[in-house]
């Protein structure tokens, strides 16, 4: 089941190609966020010792538990959101360890240091967390769909919501590339939720609403 889901995050990034000018200003914009977060990722969660240790001690003191970073995998794109979203949480402890004196010790300044500008930048953050508001209705049907339990049932329930969810976040924020993710539901969701599936669905999302009004 998780094959719907994967392919609608896929589309987020790469919904169409114009014949001779390459993706869309919305689509690279989104590829140079991801790659911004898989910098940071190498830089912390790869095999650098002093790095890897020195956000293992930061997430330590400032969380109290070692938290890890999410390894991101070329193949399956949408870890890159699930990815971006842990950055997000940890966002605290990445700016710790790049204002700490350890850091600046071994990054002089005159010297470009693109994990920092990175993990400095406001407008990185800003733009992340509303990436991740607008994807997150279909990662969360990802997130359900995962399973060795039979979740068919529950599949229906969380695709027949992703529409919704998203319409709201279109009415709450003006992000450009909200009309993808709706595009890139919708491709499937005919092949996903049959006509009599999505009636079936709607009267038992009624039901529980009056149900749970009283």
């Amino acid at each position: 089941m998780c094959g719907f889901p994967l392919d609608s995050l896929n589309l987020v990034r790469f919904p169409y190609r114009e014949p001779n000018l390459g993706y869309s200003w919305e689509i690279q914009h989104i590829a140079e966020l991801i790659r911004k977060g898989k910098v940071i990722v190498d830089c912390f969660g790869g095999s650098k010792h002093f790095e890897h240790s020195l956000f293992e001690v930061k997430s330590t003191q400032i969380l109290h538990r070692r938290r890890a970073l999410l390894r991101y995998c070329d193949t399956r794109f949408g870890l890159y959101f699930i990815m971006l979203h842990r950055l997000l949480l940890l966002k605290s402890v990445l700016v710790s360890c790049v204002t700490c004196p350890e850091w600046i010790e071994r990054h002089p300044e005159g010297v470009r240091d693109e994990v920092k500008e990175i993990i400095m930048d406001a407008a990185f953050w800003k733009e992340v967390n509303v990436l991740i508001i607008v994807t997150w209705p279909l990662i969360q049907l990802i997130r359900v769909g995962d399973s060795d339990k039979p979740t068919l049932h529950t599949v229906y329930k969380a695709a027949f919501q992703v529409k919704i969810r998203i319409d709201d976040i279109r009415n709450r924020f003006d992000v450009e590339y909200i009309g993808q993710a709706i595009e890139a539901y919708e491709k499937y969701e005919d092949d996903l939720m049959p006509e009599a599936a999505q009636v079936a669905i709607s009267c038992c999302v009624s039901l529980f609403i009056f149900t749970h009004s009283f």
